[in-house]
């Protein structure tokens, strides 16, 4: 018998610590896998507030939550902002998490202009280094938040039961902790529903995320059946209301969190939040949901997503990508909304919702992008109006000329890939070494004598 596997016979606790040393791995893989597909990050702990321990409604005590977190060296409401620590200087930009480099070309060792990563949103201008002016509207660092009124709407009906209802506020409070919740960002009112629907606090009753997580935990359960068109209705009609806090400008977001299907079979409710042109979000919850019903009250396919409740906070970063990511009143022409309100065009169109048709002629070279009139988004590697211009970077030495992307076409006496090297002497050298030795070599050359 192996002397390994004898001394795990003998030592069975050794064994089964073995196991478990590879069940971690595993584990750590996964994780990996997890973090190289997205930038959030997870932790185990219990959910805990004040309220828990005020004698609120609060926290549940049998179950704990995955809090969502950004990954080490990243940042932004869904941790796409890298960190470079020490921070970047002479015009370079942070592109990864400690990678900084330049956007642009460098000027004497040095990144020439400003350079804004990611790039300002929604028109914004970059005038320093990560430094956003925005247009009316637009707020954060990046221009990036399209100030919204977002309301949750609910089930509490009976087949929820009180445990997994306090799992979804628990969610909520966490979601609000996370998304840029502020007056004049996004402001936040929660609705219930079960055979009616009833109102927790409106828009303008909690202007903090202390205080709406605060309503939220403490919000008490009823029960009753299940009319998700009713709740729609009641949401839009008395509740996305100037008098209550919403505000005619902002986008109107609605989250529908249910775990049934509506007993309601005609939708007037919906009807209402259409003509108000509220944007529905739809999370369904376990075997009992009817996929197609819920799917054709979301206002895109993209905006709904099923779960568990044991499961329910792996969707976190799903929900807050996609109440951040809108591009009101969407995209035009065939145009795709990537990310935080940018609007990709296809060829031909421009604009931030890719409403304005352009032409461009000639046409763009290289596979240049058509975006304004008579201006093209070059590939990497071109320039110029109608990307005909190669870009050789670092530039060419010794007056060679650029004759396609890094690629250098060298005068008569130098070679490679800059033209940094000299065919004119006995001996290769590097230009930009030492005077001494280039003058030695010339003299060289032209047989004359020092002495």
């Amino acid at each position: 018998m192996p002397m390994e596997e004898s001394f795990y016979i003998r030592n069975p606790d050794a064994y089964m610590t073995r196991i478990s040393g590879w069940f971690t791995g595993m584990v750590l893989f996964s994780s990996l896998y997890y973090v190289s597909s997205g930038h959030f990050c997870k932790r185990q702990r219990q959910y805990q507030y004040d309220t828990c321990l005020s004698g609120g409604y609060g926290c549940s005590n049998a179950k704990s939550y995955r809090e969502i977190i950004c990954c080490d060296k990243w940042k932004g409401y869904t941790c796409d902002i890298p960190i470079c620590d020490p921070l970047c200087n002479g015009g370079e930009t942070c592109y990864g998490p400690d990678t900084c480099r330049c956007s642009n070309k460098t000027e004497g060792g040095v990144c020439s202009g400003y350079a804004c990563f990611p790039p300002c949103q929604h028109g914004g201008e970059c005038f320093g280094p990560n430094k956003c002016a925005c247009r009316p509207g637009y707020v954060g660092d990046f221009c990036d938040v399209n100030p919204s009124d977002v309301i949750f709407v609910v089930d509490e009906s009976g087949s929820v039961g009180n445990d997994d209802f306090r799992v979804t506020m628990e969610y909520l409070a966490n979601a609000v902790n996370i998304l840029p919740v502020r007056y004049d960002l996004l402001r936040i009112g929660l609705a219930l529903f079960s055979d009616s629907a009833r109102k927790s606090f409106n828009l303008d009753d909690h202007l903090s995320k202390e205080h709406i997580t605060d309503a939220i935990l403490k919000t008490y359960f009823g029960s009753g059946g299940t009319d998700i068109d009713g709740a729609l209705g009641y949401t839009c009609e008395d509740m996305f209301q100037r008098t209550t806090g919403d505000r005619p400008y902002v986008q109107n977001i609605l989250v529908l969190i249910t775990d049934g299907w509506s007993s309601e079979a005609n939708k007037p409710g919906l009807l209402k939040c259409n003509s108000k042109n509220v944007t529905i979000i739809g999370i369904g919850i376990g075997s009992s949901i009817d996929v197609n019903q819920l799917n054709s009250l979301v206002s895109k396919p993209e905006y709904y997503f099923d779960t568990i409740y044991d499961e329910l906070d792996t969707t976190m970063p799903k929900l807050l990508k996609t109440i951040t990511d809108f591009c009101p009143p969407g995209c035009k022409n065939g145009g795709t909304c990537i990310a935080r309100g940018l609007c990709q065009c296809p060829g031909g169109y421009a604009g931030l919702l890719c409403e304005t048709q352009v032409t461009c002629s000639p046409g763009c070279q290289n596979n240049g992008t058509c975006y304004q009139t008579n201006k093209c988004r070059c590939p990497k590697g071109y320039e110029g109006d109608f990307c005909m211009i190669p870009i050789c970077d670092p530039e060419c030495k010794n007056n060679g000329t650029c004759s396609e992307p890094d690629t250098c076409l060298c005068e008569n006496g130098y070679e490679g890939v800059l033209c940094e090297v000299s065919r004119n002497s006995g001996s290769t050298y590097i230009l930009g070494g030492s005077p001494v030795f280039l003058l030695l070599s010339v003299c060289i050359l032209k047989g004359l004598s020092l002495f």
